[in-house]
């Protein structure tokens, strides 16, 4: 089955949508904190081995803020998001402000790809 363009969702303003609620979005996003915690719990690879780990749809780092303790200290994260958010914040992070259906990455150059809602879209 092939989609029409119509059908495809409207990648500026979800950005521009997420963007106006990035102050409060974690206040209302209690779900996405559950959803994040399972998901880390639940990864079915040993991230403790994981030499580059990414992160599609970063967002606040709900997800972020559980995967960085279960990574190894030397883990190269890198994180995407459709739209700039806070630099990151701990050695070993790069941040990609781009969409996660074209990220500027090799193939194969990651280990392991996340993402707790991103694919809702």
């Amino acid at each position: 089955m092939i989609l029409s363009q119509s059908c495809m969702p409207d990648k500026k303003l979800i950005a521009k949508k997420f963007a106006a609620s990035r102050s409060s979005y974690d206040e209302y996003a209690k779900f996405h904190e559950l959803l994040a915690v399972k998901l880390v719990a639940q990864t079915s690879v040993d991230l403790t081995k994981a030499e580059t780990v990414l992160e599609i749809g970063t967002h606040t780092g709900t997800l972020t803020r559980y995967l960085r303790p279960a990574l190894n200290a030397t883990c190269q994260l890198i994180l995407s998001d459709l739209q700039s958010c806070s630099p990151p914040r701990n050695p070993g992070e790069l941040f990609l402000a781009c969409d996660g259906e074209f990220l500027p990455l090799y193939s194969q150059c990651v280990d392991v790809i996340l993402s707790s809602s991103t694919f809702q879209w």
